[in-house]
């Protein structure tokens, strides 16, 4: 999902989508497709908003080339979500085009970097045929800044969008990856809008109550891209975790800290 406005990223957002700033030497969303494709997944639907035909022409022109010689290649194929109405609406733009089949969904600006963890989530598919969504085992302080969900066993009971620490009742956050189905669909639809965006959490907590939901705690490691204070750090991360340049990026944070601190 890339049809966001990047608002947390003015001004460089005006001028090149948030999904094409850098994660290391390629832009996120190279990133992203090249996960899936690791993965063999090899058909691929980004939704974008009016303004971000950068994504479509750098996703053609620079990193489909770059990935001659790997086992997949994926199509990939665009959809625009002309007004901002939200993450559900998002999903629900791909109803026609991903009917009677799971489907992966991820955010524009997360990288989860773990094929263990997209595996657990297509064997949690397999033995419930029913969505499952990724989660993390985080520190409870942290509870305010996810969507928390109560689980007992595989299950999913409910989920809570960033609630306050007095209110949290488990450790476990969604962190943007998850396998949906035709089962989404009608959920979306009983989801209220909130200032004219619907929200997929709440649709996913609809398939929660109604014991449809599972949740997998694979091993994963995510980079969260998602604001400007975040996105420095999680770079730097990301470099040394990927990049030939690791040596010389952990030398230079080194000197950077002797020399300030």
């Amino acid at each position: 999902m890339c049809a966001g406005y990047g608002s947390r990223f003015y001004p460089e957002s005006k001028v090149v989508p948030k999904e094409m700033l850098p994660a290391g030497r390629e832009p996120i969303i190279a990133g992203i497709v090249r996960n899936l494709a690791r993965i063999g997944v090899d058909d691929i639907t980004i939704i974008i908003s009016p303004g971000k035909e950068m994504i479509k022409t750098y996703m053609e022109e620079v990193s489909f080339p770059s990935m001659q010689g790997q086992s997949t290649i994926p199509h990939i194929e665009y959809i625009y979500q002309h007004t901002h109405r939200g993450t559900a609406d998002c999903v629900k733009l791909v109803q026609d085009r991903m009917r009677g089949k799971p489907f992966f969904v991820l955010n524009g600006d997360e990288i989860i970097d773990s094929v263990d963890s997209y595996r657990g989530m297509i064997d949690c598919y397999t033995k419930y045929c029913a969505p499952c969504i990724l989660l993390q085992d985080i520190d409870i302080s942290c509870c305010n800044q996810f969507g928390m969900a109560e689980i007992s066993g595989d299950r999913v009971l409910n989920i809570t969008e960033k609630p306050q620490l007095s209110e949290c009742h488990t450790h476990f956050a969604y962190i943007g990856l998850c396998i949906l189905d035709d089962k989404i669909f009608p959920m979306i639809d009983k989801c209220i809008s909130h200032s004219g965006e619907v929200y997929l959490t709440e649709a996913l907590n609809y398939l929660a109550k109604s014991g449809n939901l599972y949740g997998v705690t694979a091993p994963s490691t995510r980079y969260d891209f998602g604001d400007i204070g975040k996105y420095y750090l999680e770079n730097i991360r990301y470099l040394i975790d990927h990049d030939d340049m690791r040596d010389r990026m952990i030398t230079g944070i080194k000197n950077l800290i002797n020399k300030y601190d």
